[in-house]
């Protein structure tokens, strides 16, 4: 079955919703029957990790009230009865009402600790990385690249389409589309890579509609999460594959293959890989390292054709652990690129098949060449001694 959508295979008749796209393949009343039971579902979880406190445990009057709310209301009250007095007095010019407003704004904010929890769900493939982040008085600021230059230049003629780069300024690379077709098409990043290293971006990233037989101009913004990461400080290189959606259809007409935009810089800065655990058909697996649960690897793909691949058959100290993780499912790396990928280890999973400490994982990948789920093949078996 193929989805109307997208254009991706369905392995399974029982499917209820496409990998790639999320396009569901239930009735009305199906997908009715589907949200009522999420609704439920989720109104059973709220419930369960209500906590009933004890009728005797319950603090009433001002007792229920925090201490600092109490003395943040303090502060409020004086400072109002000492502003109306100065008033009163005319002890204060305008300018010194505005220097004391500032003082006592600043010296109240300091009492107070700011916690944010932020979600991002990005979605790679519907759904990817929900990362929830704690943070006290943090300001989030635009990534600062160092400047390069880049002219105006066509990547892409074919299928009555031109694509030109116009400009790369900080995280924000400028596109300019001629459709000089008669079908009103959607671009849309599919994949790209930043120094030669996969970006695991939003299947749907920059996004631009481009009517029949017009033009438009279009942004791709590269996330600074992946910037910070890799520690990015200059754009080198950037490989990119765009896909082409027929409007009229939604699903996807054409792709762009991989398309490589070389800077003044003119120089890869690939991920460093020591450990190697495989290395054949082109193809290159390496262990990074660990940081708690996680455990980070590389894949190199050095075939004259992108690839897409799976985790699978993943084993722990000789028992198979079952991961649902959409990280490492379906994952894109354009040809000469890395795609650096974690596996996360539950403890719950641990602790089911009794292994107080990871000594040994191993796991198998599957690749499609360019994607095609009717070829694929696997590394076979990959193994890793963890110290």
């Amino acid at each position: 079955m193929i989805c109307p959508r997208c254009g991706d295979f369905i392995e399974s008749n029982n499917q209820k919703f496409c990998a790639k796209c999320g396009y569901s393949f239930l009735s009305a009343e199906q997908q009715a029957q589907w949200a009522n039971y999420r609704y439920q579902r989720i109104q059973d979880m709220n419930r369960s990790q209500r906590v009933p406190y004890p009728e005797q445990n319950v603090k009433k009057g001002l007792g229920a009230v925090p201490v600092f709310v109490i003395v943040f209301l303090i502060i409020v009250i004086i400072g109002v009865i000492f502003g109306i007095a100065r008033g009163l007095l005319g002890e204060s010019d305008g300018n010194n009402d505005k220097k004391a407003v500032r003082e006592f704004v600043n010296t109240t904010a300091t009492c107070q600790t700011v916690t944010s929890t932020s979600t991002k769900a990005e979605t790679k493939r519907t759904t990817k990385r929900t990362t929830t982040t704690t943070t006290t008085a943090q300001t989030t600021t635009k990534p600062q690249l160092e400047p390069i230059t880049i002219n105006e230049t066509l990547v892409y003629d074919a299928n009555n389409v031109k694509i030109y780069i116009k400009d790369i300024e900080d995280n924000v690379i400028s596109f300019y589309i001629e459709n000089n077709s008669d079908k009103n098409y959607n671009f849309a990043a599919h994949s790209y890579a930043v120094n030669g290293v996969m970006t695991r971006n939003n299947i749907y990233d920059m996004y631009c509609d481009v009517a029949a037989n017009s033009k438009a101009n279009a942004k791709l913004e590269i996330d600074k999460t992946f910037l910070k990461e890799f520690d990015v400080t200059t754009i080198n290189t950037m490989d990119i594959c765009f896909w082409a959606y027929d409007n009229a259809v939604s699903a996807k007409d054409f792709d762009t293959g991989c398309l490589r935009i070389i800077t003044n810089k003119e120089e890869d800065i690939k991920v460093e890989a020591k450990n190697n655990m495989y290395a054949d058909n082109n193809i290159s697996v390496d262990y990074i390292g660990r940081t708690s649960q996680d455990y980070k690897f590389c894949i190199t793909n050095n075939r004259d054709n992108l690839i897409d691949f799976d985790i699978e058959d993943v084993t722990v100290n000789g028992y198979t652990i079952t991961l649902w993780d959409l990280d490492i499912y379906d994952c894109e790396v354009l040809n000469n690129c890395q795609y650096v990928y974690t596996i996360h280890i539950d403890k719950e999973a641990l602790k089911d098949n009794a292994i107080d400490k990871v000594e040994t994982i191993q796991y198998n990948v599957k690749i499609r060449d360019n994607g095609d789920y009717f070829d694929d093949w696997a590394t076979g078996n990959i193994s890793v001694d963890i110290d």
